[in-house]
């Protein structure tokens, strides 16, 4: 197997760990924050093997690097209008059991994938 593909899957690993999280747990402070420090360290080992390893340009690995902190930002993001509204927190990590959930989840996904692509292209091709 190709080393990019088993690094790209072991940067998943936090991602998934807190998917599978209890939603208590997840939204503890503490946990949050551990969970943004270690997307920051996965996202700093993607950009410095994206521009001092990879041999191709653009690999899996950077723009995986960058999707579980936009999770983790998104997540926070949509939380918190949601709060306002529906007077609780909408369950993303779990099939959720009212349908108004499957909206934020949605735009959790969405972003999720789109995002590190968006910036990419509108950002850091811009800066070159």
């Amino acid at each position: 197997m190709d080393i990019d593909k088993i690094i790209y899957f072991v940067q998943f690993i936090p991602f998934i760990w807190f998917l599978l999280l209890d939603e208590e747990v997840s939204n503890k402070k503490s946990v949050f924050l551990k969970f943004i420090f270690i997307s920051i360290a996965i996202l700093i080992f993607g950009i410095f093997y994206e521009y001092n390893l990879a041999e191709n340009n653009k690999s899996l690995i950077y723009y995986g690097s960058q999707m579980t902190l936009i999770f983790l930002l998104l997540y926070k993001i949509v939380q918190i209008p949601y709060y306002w509204i529906f007077k609780r927190k909408p369950e993303i990590s779990t099939i959720p059991e009212k349908n108004i959930d499957i909206i934020p989840l949605l735009f959790v996904i969405a972003g999720t994938i789109s995002l590190p692509f968006l910036i990419d292209i509108f950002i850091i091709q811009k800066l070159r």
